[in-house]
């Protein structure tokens, strides 16, 4: 973090555990600053709270003045640190709670009277004291807010868009506005406060012939380019991916050593006349489709490939691949479920994606992370000493279905065991990162990626 803004947290007195910088804004998006803003007031003396510390304070209406008035002073007295001009707050939503015990407040943001986009200040006053302040999309504005082309062209871009397609009614007209967007996709690569670029665009509300969503179009008042056009209702019944995974092991004990009902299978792969498109890291459906789609546990990070068989699963609702009893090739429903739909399959699919989005978050530049990684099922072909085993090859991670690897020494299916599954990977990633080679020894790191993903002391 560069000195100027640990100066500032200094001032401000809160420690580096609790602030978050925006490299984007090059602001503190997240502060935990313990200020003292309010005290109880003696009777008859203000609603309830008064300002502390104010040589004459004024007597306000109500506890909603109060509290916002102590919030604007404090943005004034740390003006140089935060960085927010009290012209650019719209005005505030003060809500509270418990007679005052708790108080949180919202503003959004303005420039020259215009809305500034899903930019906004929040507040959370705790017994008198400021303990949480966070501004969301807050960097610095430079577009000019006057547009270049009418509201009335704005709307011939979207009817251009739409072709044929009629729009048969307007809400509330166009209305200018502020929109934050980022200039690069990652932050790092751009100077500290140059990551977002505001554009001033038109906004408005429609409705569509033949379609039932409510949308949104934004064109830039500027240059006249289509932004946005969107459906922004929230649909009540998104479909999903889900399915019987094993969280940690499959011996058996309750709870993590039996197969769980209903998890999510991120960033499935989903088809539906001949598209193809994937779910989200809970397993949802991102679009709304009518008709039946089909999934082979094929998706952007992880493809599953079973020796049991294929993986086909198909439904007009959601998918949920089921669940089962036995090991190996063992469905959920013999003669109706896919041959490859096993216990490993669907527990591979969802623990690798899981350390895969968890290693992601971490290391946002590693390529291997975002190309597709193959994980095999596989029978021990005749070879005993394969089974109780697993391996990475340099490109594909292997378990080994269940079976002896010597007499005495039976094991079950690596392939649903969590532990195993995520030291596989760990050799992977421990081969595609910035020392492209596996480290030496290389078990030891792999059982750290274990166990930072299952939080386990016992690696399998």
């Amino acid at each position: 973090m560069a000195e100027p803004a640990l100066q500032q947290l200094a001032e401000l007195r809160i420690p580096e555990t609790g602030a978050f910088f925006d490299r984007r804004a090059g602001r503190w998006s997240t502060l935990m600053p313990a200020a003292a803003l309010l005290q109880k007031a003696t009777d008859g003396d203000g609603p309830g709270w008064k300002p502390r510390n104010w040589a004459s304070a004024p007597t306000f209406a109500s506890l909603e003045e109060t509290a916002w008035a102590t919030l604007e002073n404090y943005l004034l007295e740390h003006a140089q640190q935060l960085d927010v001009e009290l012209s650019e707050l719209a005005p505030a939503t003060v809500t509270v709670h418990d007679g005052g015990d708790r108080i949180q407040i919202h503003a959004g943001r303005q420039i020259d009277g215009l809305p500034v986009r899903d930019a906004y200040l929040t507040a959370v006053i705790s017994h008198g004291n400021l303990v949480l302040l966070g501004l969301r999309h807050w960097g610095d504005v430079e577009v000019s807010t006057e547009p270049q082309i009418s509201a009335q062209a704005a709307l011939a871009v979207v009817r251009e868009y739409l072709d044929a397609v009629e729009i048969e009614g307007l809400g509330r007209g166009a209305r200018p506005i502020l929109v934050p967007m980022a200039a690069g996709r990652d932050p790092r690569h751009e100077p500290v406060g140059e990551g977002y670029r505001y554009r001033l665009a038109w906004t408005m509300r429609l409705a569509v012939g033949g379609e039932p969503g409510q949308w949104e179009a934004l064109v830039d008042a500027h240059s006249g380019e289509l932004l946005l056009f969107d459906d922004t209702r929230h649909y009540a019944t998104p479909r999903e991916v889900v399915g019987g995974v094993y969280p940690v092991s499959n011996d058996g004990e309750v709870p993590n050593g039996v197969e769980q009902t209903g998890y999510p299978m991120p960033y499935a792969d989903l088809t539906h006349a001949g598209e193809r498109f994937f779910t989200d890291g809970g397993g949802n459906h991102p679009v709304c489709v009518e008709g039946e789609v089909t999934t082979a546990l094929d998706g952007p990070f992880v493809r599953i490939e079973d020796f049991c068989g294929p993986i086909s699963e198909a439904s007009d609702q959601n998918i949920d691949l089921g669940t089962s009893g036995g090991i190996d090739c063992v469905v959920p429903e013999p003669g109706v479920s896919s041959p490859g739909n096993t216990h490993a399959a669907r527990t591979t699919f969802y623990e690798l994606n899981r350390i895969s989005e968890q290693a992601r978050g971490h290391l946002p530049g590693n390529l291997w992370l975002q190309d597709q990684l193959t994980a095999v099922n596989i029978p021990d072909f005749g070879v005993p000493e394969f089974n109780c085993n697993a391996f990475w090859d340099e490109s594909t991670v292997n378990f080994f279905t269940s079976g002896a690897a010597a007499p005495g020494l039976a094991c079950s299916n690596t392939g649903e065991i969590a532990g195993v599954l995520d030291h596989e990977w760990g050799h992977g990633l421990d081969d595609n990162d910035a020392v492209p080679t596996i480290s030496n020894p290389g078990e030891g790191i792999s059982d750290v990626y274990a166990a930072l993903r299952l939080n386990e002391s016992c690696i399998a």
